[in-house]
């Protein structure tokens, strides 16, 4: 890990059927502040990496760090309400 990445990604491998990796041996520092996109064509993993990386899916192998401590051993948040709404109503209703 870079000194200086926030994220941190090592060999991660995510398959949803035994022996068909849609993410193979991924690895890519991410450093804090800034803008990071993932790009690339349809179908080649980007959306199965955020869903790692945010831990709507577990990957089947590898290491995410956040901030030095693994991704795994961090808390998951409940799901947040979504919408055009979701929690801006409660916060000013509640004031």
């Amino acid at each position: 890990m870079s000194a200086s990445a926030a994220l941190a990604i090592r060999g991660l491998t995510k398959e949803y059927l035994p022996g068909k990796p849609v993410l193979r041996g991924v690895s890519l520092d991410i450093g804090s502040g800034g803008l990071t996109a993932i790009i690339g064509a349809s179908g080649t993993g980007k959306s199965t990496l955020i869903r790692c990386i945010n831990r709507l899916v577990e990957p089947t192998s590898g290491s995410i760090v956040f901030e030095g401590a693994l991704a795994h051993a961090v808390p998951r948040v409940d799901r947040v309400p979504r919408g055009p709404n979701a929690g801006f109503g409660s916060i000013v209703g509640d004031q």
